[in-house]
């Protein structure tokens, strides 16, 4: 970033914004996380494998623990938009029913599910934004239900609040899965309660169990999942590294 000024400033670049609101990223980053699963970033090209016409097979773990995300199916593969106009980032496009599967599974602990993501417009179906594998004993999902406008998170328990707001809309939003479940919006914490006992048993990004329905027509920035419960300080500084990077304060 260059900037000259045809004046004295005492602007620093600590504190430069860019055109979207954005002040510089600190040095921390959600590899510090002290129980991060895995980490898909999808701002970094660097992670994304896509074919000429930028559909997207794979998306690289950055956690280090090799949880990559794939989509073999041509037909099923997300867009990689380079430069989001309303973002200023890299994302992945799910619409048309694309979606992503993942290489690991199971979770040692009911995981927390955190995202930088443009929630669905209006529908009158269910959205899924994640989801596992297996629709009875160790399911975990999280979706919009269009129908009533109502944003669901369950996991065994399940615990609900009014979505309307967040239509067509970036934001960054945890999940905290387990008996203390808990959903933040923003840095908000929207709702808490009791999300069960079940620990899912893999990950699907954009659709339901199988990949075959529930898809949701949206953007992703940014997912990362804890295993198990997230610290108040990871809280903390993961609400920072986000609300930094997307600008969606």
């Amino acid at each position: 970033d260059i900037r000259i000024y045809n004046a004295v400033t005492t602007a620093t670049p600590a504190t430069w914004k860019d055109k979207y609101g954005r002040e510089s990223l600190g040095s921390w980053t959600p590899a510090s996380l002290s129980n991060l699963h895995s980490w898909f970033d999808f701002s970094d090209a660097t992670t994304i494998t896509k074919d000429s016409s930028n559909r997207v097979s794979q998306v690289n773990d950055k956690s280090g623990n090799g949880n990559h995300l794939t989509q073999g199916t041509a037909g099923s593969q997300p867009l990689y938009v380079a430069n989001d106009t309303e973002i200023g980032h890299g994302v992945l496009d799910t619409s048309g029913s694309r979606h992503m599967l993942d290489t690991f599974t199971a979770y040692s602990n009911q995981p927390t599910i955190i995202s930088a993501m443009k929630f669905p417009a209006q529908d009158t179906d269910r959205r899924r934004m994640f989801w596992n594998t297996d629709d009875f004993t160790n399911r975990a999902f999280f979706e919009y239900q269009g129908n009533n406008d109502v944003l669901s998170a369950y996991g065994g328990g399940n615990i609900t609040f009014d979505g309307a707001y967040l239509r067509n809309t970036w934001a960054n939003i945890i999940v905290q899965y387990g008996s203390s479940g808990k959903i933040h919006v923003n840095g908000v914490e929207k709702v808490t309660g009791s999300l069960g006992t079940q620990k899912p048993d893999s990950f699907r990004l954009g659709c339901d169990s199988d990949g075959t329905n529930y898809f949701v027509d949206t953007r992703f920035g940014e997912v990362i999942i804890l295993d198990g419960v997230i610290t108040d300080a990871d809280r903390t500084n993961l609400q920072t590294y986000l609300d930094t990077k997307w600008g969606l304060s």
